[in-house]
């Protein structure tokens, strides 16, 4: 069960439009400071950082780890939708463990709705649900995503990281 101020997150009551999120599902946290922690430890663990974006003043960032060799190409995204923090703490926890190794190439966007995140809520600041606008590319959000995968290689494994926001705690 995750406590009050694991990843030194606080969890407090959100509200989705659509429906009631438990509190320990939902955790409103600065996206410009988790992705600065994602820099600091991508870096200690071999990572190239790059901004792609920025929505609202936070950033969209990318980390790459390349492997020598011939290696899977693995690709990692989280933060979806904001009242799904689980992902992208997931990915820091693995990313400041050195989890990532030399096994793979890894491609990581670990924190694609920053506004979301921000609020608690599935959607992002405009209300769209990013999940949703690959096919339209309405928001800013899914064009800067979009045109950072056009720069990449084929990845052999893609794994969009979501959390199971309706299971009972």
């Amino acid at each position: 069960m995750i406590g009050e101020k694991d990843c030194g997150l606080y969890f407090v009551e959100t509200v989705s439009k659509k429906q009631p999120v438990s509190t320990v599902k939902a955790a409103p946290f600065d996206p410009a400071d988790v992705a600065a922690r994602f820099s600091l430890a991508g870096r200690a663990a071999g990572f190239r950082v790059e901004q792609y974006g920025e929505i609202d003043g936070f950033p969209l960032i990318a980390l790459t780890k390349r492997a020598p060799g011939k290696r899977p190409r693995i690709y990692l995204s989280a933060g979806m939708h904001g009242d799904e923090p689980a992902p992208p703490l997931t990915l820091l926890a693995l990313l400041e463990t050195r989890f990532f190794d030399e096994r793979a190439t890894w491609f990581i966007c670990p924190v694609l709705n920053p506004t979301g995140l921000v609020r608690g809520t599935r959607e992002n600041a405009t209300g769209l649900d990013l999940n949703r606008d690959f096919l339209d590319v309405r928001a800013s959000e899914t064009r800067a995503h979009i045109g950072w995968l056009q720069r990449q290689p084929p990845f052999n494994l893609t794994l969009c990281i979501h959390e199971d926001w309706d299971s009972k705690v």
